[in-house]
């Protein structure tokens, strides 16, 4: 029952010539329910108008069979004037034709007399109950901007909305208890005969769900309909009937031919996508959406079209979606993608991924964005990351100990313990130390393209220098010369040219360890080259070495087995490549490219994105 029914006090105007039944009906309905219910009775038609004069009711109650005029009469007269008021037939005869004649007339319920009065009254408050809430949705359905109809097993219009009345011309008892094929061009009609039947057998195809036919008006005029069918179940599952949707899309389909070119041009973005589309002009203002769109926010086609595109966009402004079209326009064909989140309707927050460029729509310039829901993949990223956190968190704790322990007992106990126990707290505090460098490094690496990143334009000859004094010019002599200024992420590239130069520097054996850095443009990228006098790499170990935890030199060489793996990720990440040349002896060249264009493309501006 719909909730608002029991918050106030429905007045219900009862019907009968039978002045003792009239009592009884009084009693069981204001006293049994609570006092929810307030009877004023009338024992005939006359007198019933005659308080209908007086005062407004919610329901009207009345009997079948009445002296003069009866209570079916009495129903077609008042549905003349009033179409929403509930009318409910109360009677102790009547058979099928009876209660079919009701319908038709527009009766909200049809109930039996009988000698259990406790399941009669039951029953007539269910109905009651029932028709109040069809009437609250009748308001509703008929306010809506979309033809909605029923159709019952038998194959007959139950139901039209008052919109569907106004688009096709017709008053309702044009149409309802009739063929729902009446007013469809002859050439659709076994189509959509062959859908309603399989629909009402229990077919589950989507593709009968959404379907697209036109409809003729009263005048004769054809008009194109997309519609939506949802078979309606008993209480056992069974198909009774299909409530039917319809969306004029005349409009559209004249347009067709305008948007074929485009279509076309933009096809392969629309294959196979489910995705939602927007096609969106200069200013912001939604052009053209779909039914995904729709279903993922909560908005109406018309209420989308309605709004500007931050409006669906969480942390969104005017002046983000001016900054968001310039990198649209700096991609063109290339395409920009990004993500973002979007508000639904009810308030809800779900994170897209979204493709978008720049086309012509209609002759104009506007933008195409195609919108997939990645809510369970950041879902997914947050729950790794407060993972990785809670485990290095945990692992740290027992480790800083260990490593303060073993100090202790080195400054401490020191002259109590023979070389051989001095030896082992050496190695205890050691590895201790290097699995608290290696979960330092895991968790870099895990966060590697992940989240936000902040790009900005990074002189790489000022980087450089700074990971050259951080790391000491004792250890080695670091060259380099007219590298490029590129737009990224600080930190990334830091992270990458250090470890790549401190690795050059500590797997040297030579006397004077030199690293060397190289950078020309190829094309679309740039290549840079960072070349050591090291000690060099196998063949056989050229791809293994950017796999975690590998370590060639164990024994010799301290470190996680971690660096290569982080710089992999960071070059890859940006859109480049990485890779060695290398013998034995002879050094080694490490080699990696990052597109000279802005290495954004796969991570979202940080301008849409607001941490969870």
């Amino acid at each position: 029952m719909c909730k608002g029914l029991n918050k106030r006090l429905i007045r219900i105007l009862y019907v009968d010539d039978e002045k003792d039944f009239l009592v009884i009906a009084k009693r069981f309905l204001e006293k049994k329910w609570g006092g929810r219910f307030q009877v004023t009775s009338a024992s005939s038609v006359e007198e019933a108008y005659e308080k209908i004069k007086e005062k407004r009711f919610d329901v009207i109650v009345a009997d079948y069979v009445m002296p003069g005029k009866s209570g079916l009469d009495f129903l077609k007269e008042f549905r003349e004037k009033d179409k929403l008021t509930p009318f409910i037939l109360f009677t102790g005869r009547g058979g099928e034709e009876t209660v079919i004649k009701a319908w038709r007339f527009g009766a909200d319920g049809y109930v039996k007399k009988g000698t259990d009065l406790e399941n009669m009254f039951s029953e007539l408050v269910d109905n009651i109950e029932r028709a109040l809430e069809r009437n609250i949705l009748r308001k509703y359905v008929d306010n809506a901007d979309v033809i909605l109809s029923m159709i019952g097993s038998d194959f007959k219009v139950w139901f039209i909305n008052k919109r569907g009345c106004e688009i096709l011309g017709i008053e309702p008892e044009e149409i309802v208890g009739k063929d729902p094929t009446l007013f469809i061009p002859e050439q659709f009609r076994d189509e959509v005969v062959n859908v309603f039947e399989r629909l009402l057998a229990g077919e589950e195809d989507e593709s009968l769900k959404y379907r697209e036919n036109p409809l003729f008006t009263k005048d004769g005029e054809e008009k194109w309909f997309t519609w939506r069918n949802i078979v309606l179940r008993d209480s056992e599952g069974r198909p009774i009937g299909i409530l039917s949707s319809g969306r004029e899309i005349t409009e559209y389909k004249k347009a067709q031919r305008e948007l074929k070119e485009l279509m076309e041009q933009y096809r392969r973005v629309f294959q196979g996508l489910r995705d939602e589309i927007y096609i969106v002009d200069q200013n912001g203002q939604i052009l053209e959406t779909n039914d995904k769109a729709c279903l993922e926010t909560g908005f109406t086609e018309k209420e989308l079209l309605d709004m500007k595109i931050w409006e669906i966009n969480e942390g969104m402004t005017e002046k983000d979606w001016l900054a968001l079209k310039r990198k649209i326009d700096e991609k063109d064909k290339d395409g920009f993608v990004f993500e973002t989140k979007h508000k639904r309707k009810d308030g809800s927050i779900y994170w897209v991924e979204v493709s978008s460029q720049p086309i012509i729509y209609r002759g104009k310039k506007a933008y195409l964005g195609v919108n997939r829901n990645i809510s369970e993949r950041k879902e997914a990223e947050e729950r790794l990351e407060e993972f990785t956190y809670m485990v290095s968190h945990e692992l740290n704790a027992p480790l800083r100990s260990i490593v303060a322990y073993a100090t202790f007992l080195l400054e401490d106990y020191s002259d109590k313990l023979d070389e051989q126990g001095k030896k082992y707290l050496e190695r205890l505090k050691e590895n201790s130390l290097r699995l608290q460098e290696m979960i330092k490094d895991l968790l870099t690496l895990s966060r590697v393209g992940r989240g936000a990143v902040e790009f900005e334009k990074v002189d790489l000859n000022q980087l450089v220098d700074e990971v050259r004094e951080s790391l000491g010019e004792s250890r080695g002599e670091v060259i380099y010369s007219n590298l490029p200024t590129i737009e990224a992420s600080r930190v990334q590239m830091k992270q990458l040219f250090q470890n790549l130069i401190d690795n050059g520097l500590k797997f040297n054996e030579s006397k004077k360890p030199v690293v060397k850095i190289e950078c020309k443009v190829e094309g679309e990228m740039y290549h840079f080259k960072v070349i050591d006098n090291g000690i060099g790499i196998r063949k056989e170990n050229q791809e293994k070495i950017f796999k975690p935890f590998t370590r060639l030199h164990p024994l010799k060489y301290k470190g996680t087995g971690i660096g290569l793996s982080i710089c992999k990720k960071i070059v890859e990440t940006l859109g480049g490549k990485i890779w060695v040349e290398s013998e034995p002896n002879k050094g080694s060249v490490f080699h990696f490219t990052l597109p000279k264009k802005k290495h954004s493309e796969g991570t979202p501006p940080k301008l849409f994105i607001k941490e969870s």
